[in-house]
């Protein structure tokens, strides 16, 4: 199987496949709340097309910047310095357990995301700028 990069997006063998652009200043602290530890529990790969974030790790804290690849294992907390866009890779349904947590988290204003796996779209008081945006309201 294969798609172009304006067709990305969705579950495949069950994996998340998206681009995702997320905002300087967004640090998910917040939004983790309630998952084990406060931290995001589900793993990543990917690669970082543009921008700069800190993860932090219990042990450490990293920066991954634009041209860099990245696997990042449960127990991370992402802030980014930059806005950033990354191609990710994600089991589906371990995020999809991160996201009804984040979406239980946000404020009134919200975001604007179409759940992988779902027909729902979540609203945002941000413009989307990709497969997936994350909530103004982290900033």
């Amino acid at each position: 199987m294969h798609v172009t990069r304006d067709e990305l997006g969705g579950e495949w063998a069950g994996m998340t496949a998206a681009i995702t652009r997320i905002p300087a200043g967004s640090d998910l602290a917040s939004l983790l709340r309630g998952l084990p530890g406060d931290r995001c529990p589900c793993p990543h790969w990917g690669y970082v097309i543009a921008g700069r974030s800190a993860v932090r790790h219990p042990d450490h804290e990293e920066t991954i910047a634009a041209g860099e690849a990245y696997y990042l294992p449960p127990g991370h907390v992402p802030d980014y310095l930059e806005d950033t866009e990354v191609f990710e890779v994600s089991p589906a349904a371990e995020l999809n357990k991160v996201i009804e947590v984040v979406l239980g988290n946000l404020g009134p204003d919200g975001w604007s995301c179409p759940l992988p796996g779902s027909q729902r779209t979540f609203t945002s008081s941000i413009a989307p700028v990709g497969r997936r945006v994350l909530p103004a309201a982290v900033r």
